[in-house]
């Protein structure tokens, strides 16, 4: 063991650490220690979502919890008002008119009612029930018995709907701060009151049940939620307020003002469930909320983020210490496999800097010799290459040259077509002989070759020199031949590949008004297609002899595919193979049976506007 790190450490201390060796350590420590570092990110995210997940399953089955009492503690609140409001004797009490003294049967009539109120009061958690009737002016309270609502001590439960109920709602619940006894000094109690407007014959009495719930013992049932989950629960009424608190300085305080951050309220107040991060009084937290069952209450549960951040932290400590201990065995590795992979880029470099050294080489350097070999072999033929390109550009400037002798052919050719034409007008004393128009015709199409520089060209230029091409044609077949063009005026600034018209209709009379007999006619429509989408469809139709249509699907079925197998019709397979290369396989030429009888030949090009710098 001792002799094989002494072996090691020799060798390292010998090694050249040139430039090479560094970049190639340099990438194989990157290509070790990112991926290692990005794991290691991703699981500590990854990790963070399932925390806070988890956190807020927990704190939504506290809520469903809170939820559940809740609304159990409403719902029965509600049933209790109810039944009082529609009860026998508390119908009588409230149908007893004002009178200066009372007699046996109203005091009988509101003792019952009372009774009734008090048997109704099966909730712990009720303060107190009260039933106030306008028509007598008369308080009946489960605590102090009945009295002038003048006397009653608690002012505020009935100023407090007396100024509510004028919305017209029957039922709505208070946040209220009420004294227990007549003394101005005496103590306070924070109740939740839920009133009942009861109905009466007259619209204008106004009678109510007032059902007390005393906030501390609500708070009591919400205990255990607070200390299993180490959370702190509000509940908020419909108008957004906190009616529910373990802080009493909290309870009539709008969410607006508690959280203070407009973007956390207002997802409150939209979504009936969710949770975020959010900050109350300067300390982070995650909020959690769910809705009441009828929509009316919700819900809040605050848990610190310091409960959450002791996981997240332990996590973190643990994924740090992992990526220190990762990147030094990373590094370690990483300067192995670069000594590794560098020994035999040195032996390479040290043959050929001196090749004598090649005899002397161990066991190892056999492969070493098989890597130069092959260098050697690219190295010869590339030189094979570059004299092959050699050769080639010699012939490209051949080919140029004879490019140039040929470009004098169409030029001689124009000016002996012209020639020719003065000397058919001194011979016919004519300017407008059909000889003279035809060589005048055929000098314009020579032109026209000549100035094509460029593949494509529009629709409108492809019909004016198919026009001159038909007036060639035209004095040859005489009235043999008719030829009609229909062409929108918007699709004249389509885009077509050059002399791409004309072998269609050299095709139609060839193939169709040579053979055929009697006068030919060719219809020649360009028009916008939706298959392919936005295309621009090309049709020439003849009336000649036509194609069976076995022949024609052979001839369909060579225009797609990609070479030409036929040595027929060689001008439309050209074109065709044109135009797949300039736009693709979904496009280019198919024959069909003519509406006349004779031969219809399509030809689908994309539609674009065509720009002669395109």
């Amino acid at each position: 063991m001792k002799g094989a790190m002494k072996r090691w450490l020799r060798h390292l201390t010998s090694l050249r650490f040139n430039t090479l060796f560094i970049r190639n350590l340099r990438l194989i420590a990157l290509g070790i220690t990112l991926p290692l570092v990005a794991a290691a990110l991703a699981i500590y995210a990854f990790s963070q979502q399932i925390l806070t997940q988890e956190l807020d399953a927990a704190n939504m089955r506290a809520l469903t919890k809170v939820q559940s009492i809740m609304d159990m503690t409403i719902d029965e609140t509600a049933r209790i008002s109810l039944h009082i409001s529609i009860d026998s004797h508390v119908q009588s009490f409230l149908s007893i008119r004002k009178t200066p003294y009372s007699d046996y049967r109203s005091i009988e009539t509101a003792q019952r009612s009372i009774y009734a109120m008090q048997l109704s009061q099966r909730l712990k958690l009720d303060h107190s029930i009260l039933l106030f009737s306008g028509i007598n002016d008369y308080v009946l309270h489960t605590t102090n018995g009945g009295q002038r609502a003048t006397m009653y001590t608690d002012q505020d439960c009935i100023t407090t709907f007396l100024n509510g109920y004028r919305n017209n709602e029957p039922i709505w619940y208070a946040l209220r701060q009420a004294r227990v006894a007549p003394d101005a000094t005496a103590q306070t109690v924070s109740l939740l009151t839920h009133y009942r407007r009861v109905p009466a014959a007259n619209p204008e009495q106004v009678d109510f049940v007032a059902v007390n719930l005393d906030i501390s013992q609500l708070n009591n049932l919400l205990v255990g939620v607070r200390e299993e989950y180490g959370s702190d629960v509000l509940v908020l009424d419909r108008q957004n307020q906190i009616v529910i608190s373990n802080a009493k300085q909290d309870l009539g305080r709008s969410i607006d003002d508690y959280l203070a951050n407009p973007s956390a309220v207002g997802n409150i107040i939209e979504q009936s469930t969710g949770a975020l991060h959010t900050e109350v009084a300067g300390q982070k937290v995650r909020l959690s909320w769910m809705s009441s069952v009828n929509g009316d209450w919700k819900y809040l549960q605050l848990v610190p983020y310091s409960t959450f951040a002791a996981n997240s932290s332990n996590l973190r400590r643990f994924l740090i210490l992992s990526i220190i201990i990762g990147l030094m065995i990373s590094i370690i590795v990483s300067f192995a496999i670069s000594i590794r992979v560098f020994k035999p880029i040195s032996v390479i470099l040290a043959l050929l800097e001196n090749p004598r050294t090649a005899g002397k080489l161990d066991d190892y350097d056999g492969e070493v010799r098989s890597i130069l070999m092959h260098i050697l072999e690219a190295y010869q033929k590339n030189v094979t290459l570059e004299q092959e390109m050699l050769q080639r550009m010699s012939m490209l400037k051949s080919a140029r040259v004879r490019a140039l002798q040929h470009q004098m052919t169409p030029h001689f050719l124009y000016n002996a077509l012209q020639a020719i034409n003065w000397l058919v007008m001194m011979d016919t004393k004519k300017e407008d002989s059909s000889s003279s128009r035809a060589i005048v015709t055929l000098a314009e199409l020579v032109r026209a070759c000549m100035e094509f520089g460029d593949s494509l060209a529009s629709v409108k230029d492809e019909i004016e020199y198919v026009k001159k091409y038909l007036e060639i044609q035209k004095i040859r077949f005489s009235d043999q031949l008719n030829a009609t063009i229909v062409c929108p005026p918007e699709l004249l600034e389509g885009t077509m590949p050059r002399i791409s018209l004309q072998p269609l209709v050299e095709n139609a009379i060839i193939h169709g008004i040579q053979k055929g007999s009697g006068s030919g006619r060719i219809h020649i429509e360009i028009r916008q297609a939706d298959q392919p989408e936005k295309s621009l469809l090309v049709t020439v139709d003849d009336n000649g002899p036509g194609m069976p249509d076995d022949q024609i699907e052979v001839f369909n079925e060579s225009f797609r595919t990609e070479y030409m197998v036929s040595t027929q019709h060689v001008g439309l397979q050209n074109l065709n193979q044109r135009v797949r290369l300039l736009f693709g396989d979904a496009f280019g030429l198919q024959l069909k049976q003519g509406h006349s009888g004779g031969l219809q030949v399509q030809l689908v090009l994309p539609w674009v506007v065509f720009s002669a710098q395109k």
